[in-house]
C-alpha cells in the first residue's frame, strides 16, 4: 500500500518542478533569468520566489532583462517561431516583432497540418491495403480517405502558400 501511495504521489507531482532549499541557495538566479528569456519564456520570477521563499527577484530580473535584449530581436523571434516555440508579446518592442513571429508561426502550423494530413492518408491507405482488414472496415476507411483527400488539397495549398510567403519574407529581410 505504501508503495502505491508513493507511486501515485510521484505521478501527481511529476508535472511540478520543485527546488530543494540547497538548490534555492546555490542557484545562479541571474543566469536562470537570462536562460528563461533567451528561450522565449515569460518571466518565472513569481514561481521561483514562491518556491524558494526568498528574495531572488533582483538577480533573476536582471538576468531576464539581459536575456530579453538578446531574445527580442526579429531573427531570434523568427527562429523560435519556426520551431513552434517562443513568444514576442513580453518584449518591449513587441509590435516590431509581430511580423517576424506571425510569418514563421503560420509556416510552422501549416507544415504541421500538412505532415499530419500526409500521415493520416498513409495510415488509411495501409489499413485499406491490409488483407486482414475486414471489408466493412475497408469501406469505412475508403469513405474517410475520400474526406481526407478533399481536405488534403486545401492543406497542401495552405502549406505551399505559407512556404512561398516565408521564402519571400526571408529574402526581403535578409534571413538565411
Amino acid at each position: 500500500m505504501l508503495k502505491q501511495i508513493i507511486f501515485l504521489s510521484t505521478i501527481l507531482t511529476s508535472g511540478c518542478t520543485t527546488m530543494s532549499p540547497q538548490q534555492c541557495a546555490t542557484q545562479n538566479w541571474q543566469d536562470l533569468g537570462y536562460q528563461d528569456a533567451i528561450q522565449g519564456k515569460a518571466s518565472q520570477v513569481l514561481k521561483y520566489s514562491k518556491m524558494c521563499q526568498n528574495s531572488i527577484e533582483q538577480p533573476y530580473l536582471l538576468g531576464f532583462k539581459q536575456g530579453l535584449t538578446t531574445y527580442c530581436q526579429p531573427q531570434q523571434i523568427f527562429k523560435h517561431a519556426l520551431q513552434g516555440q517562443g513568444a514576442y508579446t513580453h518584449c518591449d518592442n513587441a509590435l516590431s516583432l509581430k511580423e517576424s513571429f506571425d510569418i514563421a508561426h503560420q509556416y510552422y502550423v501549416a507544415k504541421q497540418d500538412y505532415h499530419n494530413a500526409q500521415t493520416q492518408y498513409a495510415n488509411y491507405m495501409q489499413l485499406i491495403g491490409n488483407s486482414k482488414t475486414p471489408e466493412q472496415d475497408k469501406m469505412r476507411y475508403q469513405k474517410q480517405l475520400s474526406d481526407i483527400e478533399g481536405d488534403a488539397e486545401r492543406v497542401k495549398r495552405k502549406y505551399e502558400n505559407t512556404k512561398s510567403a516565408l521564402a519571400r519574407f526571408k529574402a526581403e529581410h535578409g534571413y538565411a
